[in-house]
């Protein structure tokens, strides 16, 4: 009878043993499944990023061009704008020059 109470107790141990080992399984297998539906939702995440930063990045460079152009023809304006300011400064200037010379044709401003 003791004889037969240990193989009970054997036996139910190895039973248990052995569902404690298909528990571990599962719960690797779980595990596993688990990290890989992580890995996919990170890399659908680092994905959309990217075509975010992509196109982002064009919208950038599509208006990078505009305000090139922009600054080109502030810039030629600009510089036209001072053309005509020196032209005008210089026309004043001989004027100026031309009518002293006539009041005062015999004096000299050296």
């Amino acid at each position: 009878q003791r004889q037969a109470l240990q193989q009970r107790q054997e036996r139910e141990q190895r039973e248990l043993q052995e569902q404690c080992n298909t528990n571990i399984a599962e719960l690797q297998q779980l595990q596993l499944e688990k990290l890989q539906v992580l890995v996919d939702r990170e890399k659908r995440k680092i994905r959309t990023l990217e075509e975010e930063h992509t196109l982002e990045l064009n919208e950038w460079k599509d208006r990078l061009a505009t305000r090139k152009e922009v600054l080109e023809e502030d810039l030629a304006r600009r510089q036209q704008e001072r053309r005509q300011s020196r032209r005008r400064s210089s026309e004043l200037e001989s004027r100026s020059a031309n009518r002293l010379s006539r009041f005062l044709p015999s004096l000299s401003f050296s």
